[in-house]
């Protein structure tokens, strides 16, 4: 299979899929991971895997490197600080089943052996010592601060950032991206709510 082959198979992933992620976001996430062939990718926030199949059919290609898929899946973990709207959607939908659904389309993309899966708060997982691409996807209050500072300190120089969701209710995420500059990551580019920064210090 031909790189572009993959990136094809990446934006289809997400057809479907039960997430939000778009097309052409699992495009160029495929693309990040075919350019830079990273050993260790962390998700934070995964739900049924749309943004993560695509990095990870990737992985597939590439035939080498771990996604670590963090999500507590939990409804408790999801409403936290949350504005009251959002609190009501995460509080009522069914975070067994979206897990039980990724599960599913790890085996049916057959990328399982690239990924382990942590069920837990992002606070309670264990950073590894080096990370070349983080997706922070995870809670989009102020946490999402917390796992820009724990997770991206280990990203490796000239590794890759990914910040979902700008301008979100709240200014989690915002607050998140200052701080992330403050850590000394430079913006590559933005393709509508979402960031791409590239660690420089």
């Amino acid at each position: 299979m031909k790189n572009h082959e993959v990136i094809a198979a990446a934006s289809q992933s997400v057809e479907n899929s039960g997430g939000w992620c778009s097309p052409v976001k699992a495009a160029i996430l495929a693309s990040i991971v075919l350019e830079l062939r990273p050993a260790v990718v962390v998700e934070i926030g995964v739900w049924t895997g749309s943004s993560l199949i695509p990095m990870l059919l990737a992985l597939k290609h590439t035939g080498t490197g771990v996604a670590h898929a963090i999500d507590a899946w939990s409804p408790r973990v999801s409403v936290r600080n949350e504005a009251t709207a959002n609190r009501t959607w995460w509080g009522s939908v069914d975070h067994d089943e979206a897990l039980r659904r990724f599960r599913s389309r790890l085996d049916a993309y057959e990328v399982a052996r690239y990924c382990e899966i942590h069920r837990a708060e992002s606070n309670a997982c264990n950073v590894p010592p080096s990370i070349d691409l983080l997706h922070v996807d995870g809670s989009h209050t102020d946490q999402a601060i917390q796992d820009v500072e724990r997770f991206g300190a280990a990203i490796r120089p000239s590794g890759v950032m990914v910040m979902d969701d700008l301008g979100w209710e709240g200014g989690g995420v915002d607050r998140a991206v200052a701080r992330a500059r403050e850590l000394g990551f430079a913006d590559l580019y933005q393709i509508d709510k979402w960031l791409v920064m590239e660690k420089r210090a």
